[in-house]
């Protein structure tokens, strides 16, 4: 029952916007907006045009796989960012949206830069009172 329920809400009777679209739109605009680029800014990064990143944004339309790639890549989000729940996925649900994203952020520092990060996270844990 819970999952025809679920898959009634996905779908929407294959109508836009839909629970689904929305809540992935509104996650979207969200790490926009953090980011600071324009719509049109990164419309033109993602190689679509400002009205379709707009549909996104709105529930109208959904993005496809490499659309969501390179928001994950210039949105620095983790692709699971992305899904508003009850779709979420987990691959490890033993993180925090916070942490995945931490991660992904790693993941792009250098060795000196990461050995920098890990003295002041050591130094953070530290001080920490217990």
């Amino acid at each position: 029952m819970f999952r025809d329920t679920l898959l009634d809400e996905l779908t929407g009777n294959n109508t836009r916007p839909n629970k689904f679209t929305i809540g992935m739109g509104k996650l979207i605009r969200a790490a926009r907006e953090e980011t600071g680029y324009s719509q049109r800014e990164l419309a033109e990064l993602i190689y679509r045009r400002q009205a379709a990143l707009s549909d996104i944004e709105n529930g109208k339309m959904e993005p496809d796989s490499s659309t969501l790639l390179l928001l994950s890549h210039y949105l620095e989000k983790p692709i699971g960012y992305f899904f508003p729940p009850p779709w979420k996925p987990s691959i490890d649900t033993s993180l925090s949206d916070l942490e995945d994203e931490a991660l992904l952020l790693i993941k792009k520092l250098d060795e000196d830069d990461l050995r920098r990060l890990l003295a002041q996270i050591r130094a953070l844990v530290t001080l920490k009172p217990k």
